[in-house]
């Protein structure tokens, strides 16, 4: 059981490093979902009664999550920027050590 929970926190993690902008779409949709929801049946009640007096938790649960999906998705596009460089940073020094050991080999 040790060992499905070591593996399974390191594939998440890879997943995580190198393809944030899915997996944080991923984590932050349900919330957003769900948060969406709350804030259409507040809505919608708002309409039809008048008023949001028996479910004004729903509205503020609906803002919260909504709010909360939203951040994930920007951090993940944050990240995915971030992989971006830290794949081009990589290249840039596989070529310069790749031109530094070239010379040294001539």
């Amino acid at each position: 059981m040790q060992y499905i929970s070591q593996a399974l926190r390191i594939i998440t993690r890879a997943y995580r490093d190198y393809k944030p902008l899915r997996f944080f779409f991923l984590l932050g949709l349900p919330a957003m979902a769900l948060g969406l929801i709350g804030l259409i049946f507040t809505l919608v009640h708002f309409i039809v009664a008048g008023s949001f007096t028996p479910y004004k938790f729903v509205g503020f649960i609906g803002i919260y999550l909504f709010s909360l999906g939203l951040l994930l998705w920007i951090l993940g596009f944050l990240s995915d920027i971030l992989v971006g460089i830290r794949t081009n940073q990589e290249k840039l020094l596989y070529f310069q050590k790749k031109q530094i050991y070239d010379k040294e080999d001539k």
